[in-house]
């Protein structure tokens, strides 16, 4: 994990020659109101850094270092430079290149238990290692694009599994409550007509 002060640091790194390079690059964006993660990255960074390893260089603020609004902004600042909406914070988000923009936003759920988003990053990178040693086994990162693909899957398939079933809770609920009036209309013309069997 790399932490920076800004996106610019980010620019800087990727026009150094010294640069060690990576399969994947990500940024790692929250916020002060996104509490579970933000504790989570400063309680567990050294675990998410060994998580990550050689396969991901993550690149994130810390607020740990400065004021609390001052990260928020931050984050904010480096969302609008990658072209990501603000609403998809908090996320972590991997790309090619600095220069590349296609990229892909892993959502992040700032209302999971501790152990959750512990279990939820493990996997995360577990299936990184498998895409590497899919595609990759030389780790020369020549074939990038199958790697992104392997990973997109992956995102794709957690992003449905972890917010379809809430939205079709939503949904159904909604649905009721909408009905609830019209059955409570229907037994009372019941019971003026037919009487109530007591």
């Amino acid at each position: 994990m790399n932490h920076v002060e800004h996106y610019g640091e980010v620019v800087g790194y990727f026009n150094s020659t010294e640069k060690e390079k990576f399969a994947f690059y990500a940024f790692l964006l929250y916020t002060s109101k996104d509490g579970k993660i933000a504790n989570y990255v400063k309680n567990y960074r050294e675990e998410l850094s060994q998580l990550s390893g050689k396969d991901c260089l993550i690149f994130y603020h810390d607020k740990s270092s400065k004021s609390e609004t001052s990260s928020s902004g931050e984050a904010y600042i480096t969302a609008r430079a990658i072209g990501i909406e603000l609403n998809e914070i908090p996320c972590i988000v991997f790309f090619k290149n600095i220069n590349d923009e296609s990229v892909l936003i892993y959502s992040l759920n700032n209302n999971l238990s501790k152990k959750a988003i512990k279990t939820e990053l493990r996997n995360l990178f577990e299936a990184i290692r498998n895409c590497i040693s899919r595609y990759d086994s030389k780790n020369d990162f020549d074939n990038r694009n199958d790697l992104y693909d392997c990973l997109a899957k992956y995102i794709r398939e957690n992003n449905i599994k972890n917010f379809l079933p809430n939205l079709k809770i939503k949904k159904l609920l909604s649905k009721i409550g909408k009905l609830l009036p019209l059955l409570s209309f229907c037994l009372q013309l019941k019971q003026s007509i037919f009487g109530s069997h007591n």
